[in-house]
């Protein structure tokens, strides 16, 4: 957690400037540079005979990442398959096939199941869910418990959203420690709101737009997960919806103050930036970074940094 924060570029009238306090909590520097560890640890830890099977899932990079991370440590990398969208950039595939898995991007992101679907037939495969899964959920609580821990009276928490299982599980690990009163909101992106559609329509909400369109790629979920949902619809106080321009801002800002950023893993501090929060004045506000899992290319091209 970093706590007492000072952001060169930022104003005196900044809503910075209104709070009791704003910490951030720092997910990209987890083991494998995003949160995704924590429920994947949990998830295979939970699955029967994992050592024995052949494993498969879907990823735009972080949960792929943690997947052939622990796929490696124990010793299934060669029989673990990742299916990644078309449009995914090089290095996040290349990433994952350093650990030895293998990497199939012959799919648009909507059609990423279709892939998994005849995995499964042709190799007897067993699918884990990256975000849609009860013990990815479980998993990702370990963040909120230990939020609490370092800030016990913390008034609002922002939590980035793509899927939804890191926002249900932050979300359900702060309700049931008995904290009734802090808000909880999901942050997500303009073009692939799809908890915020969800929680509209009260069903399960699919992306509509190309995920082409955005650079925030590991929050740009084809859908909400159910599990999530449910969990998020219950324990959730809403969810804010930021624009490109807000993150491709608060990366540079971030990565001025030495903080490697993923777009996607920068949404919950640009909700607190560009003042999209509700009732924050004077509070006590925490915002979750997820990602740090980003190349140089990608600061210099996509959100004007200059390394």
């Amino acid at each position: 957690m970093i706590n007492g924060i000072t952001i060169n570029g930022i104003g005196k009238d900044s809503i910075l400037n209104q709070l009791e306090s704003f910490s951030m909590k720092c997910e990209n520097m987890q083991f494998s540079g995003s949160f995704k560890i924590r429920g994947a640890s949990y998830q295979f830890s939970q699955f029967p005979d994992i050592s024995k099977q052949n494993l498969v899932t879907i990823s735009a990079g972080n949960y792929g990442t943690a997947f052939a991370t622990l796929a490696k440590q124990i010793g299934v990398a060669q029989n673990a398959m990742v299916f990644m969208p078309k449009t995914v950039p090089q290095r996040r595939k290349a990433r994952i096939e350093a650990f030895g898995l293998k990497v199939n991007c012959d799919y648009d992101q909507s059609d990423l199941i279709t892939g998994v679907e005849i995995d499964r037939k042709e190799r007897n495969s067993a699918f884990l869910h990256p975000f849609d899964d009860v013990n990815v959920t479980i998993g990702h609580g370990s963040a909120g418990l230990e939020l609490l821990e370092q800030e016990p009276l913390v008034d609002i928490v922002l939590v980035c959203c793509g899927g939804g299982g890191f926002l249900a599980g932050v979300t359900a690990a702060i309700r049931l420690s008995g904290n009734k009163t802090t808000k909880i909101y999901g942050v997500e992106h303009m073009i692939s709101c799809t908890m915020f559609d969800s929680l509209v329509q009260d069903k399960i909400s699919y992306m509509t737009e190309d995920p082409a369109k955005t650079i925030c790629h590991g929050i740009s979920a084809p859908y909400t997960g159910d599990i999530p949902f449910k969990v998020f619809r219950a324990l959730g106080d809403g969810i804010i919806k930021i624009e490109e321009n807000d993150i491709k801002r608060t990366v540079k800002l971030l990565y001025e103050m030495g903080l490697v950023v993923e777009p996607s893993g920068a949404a919950a501090v640009a909700a607190v930036l560009s003042d999209r929060v509700p009732d924050i004045a004077g509070k006590r506000v925490v915002a979750f970074i997820t990602g740090g899992n980003v190349s140089p290319h990608e600061l210099e091209n996509e959100c004007d940094v200059r390394i």
